[in-house]
C-alpha cells in the first residue's frame, strides 16, 4: 500500500521505550480504528520472533541463536501467535494468558 494510505493510530499511553507514538493500519480496517479509538481494541507493535537479542554483526557471524526457519513466513506466523521463537509447536499465547487470568480476582478474571 502506499506510504500515505495507512490509517493513523495513536498510542495515548506513550509506554517506555516506544520510539514513535504514531503507527498505521490498513486502510480497509477501519473497524479496527475505530475500536481503538474507542479503547475497545488493543494492538502489539514491533512484535518478532527473536530467540534472544541480537545484532547485525551477531547475526552475520553466526554466533547468536536464531528463530526457527527465519526466513519461512508460514513458521515466523506460528512463532508470531505462540510467542516462542524457538518452538514450532508451542500453544497460543492468548490461551495461556487467558488460562492464568481465569484464577484471577475481578477486574482481572477472564471466562463466564
Amino acid at each position: 500500500i502506499p506510504r500515505d494510505d495507512p490509517l493513523p493510530i495513536t498510542d495515548t499511553l506513550q509506554a517506555p521505550g516506544q520510539a514513535c507514538s504514531t503507527f498505521g493500519l490498513h486502510p480497509r480496517l477501519t473497524d479496527v480504528q475505530t475500536l481503538f479509538g474507542e479503547g475497545a481494541a488493543a494492538l502489539f507493535a514491533n512484535v518478532g520472533a527473536l530467540a534472544e537479542p541480537i545484532t547485525k554483526a551477531e547475526f552475520k557471524a553466526k554466533t547468536k541463536p536464531l528463530p526457527l526457519s527465519l526466513f519461512a513466513h508460514n513458521a515466523q506466523q506460528i512463532a508470531a501467535a505462540n510467542l516462542h521463537a524457538d518452538s514450532l509447536t508451542a500453544k497460543g499465547v492468548m490461551g495461556r494468558l487467558a488460562h492464568a487470568l481465569a484464577s484471577q480476582d475481578p477486574p482481572y478474571r477472564v471466562g463466564s
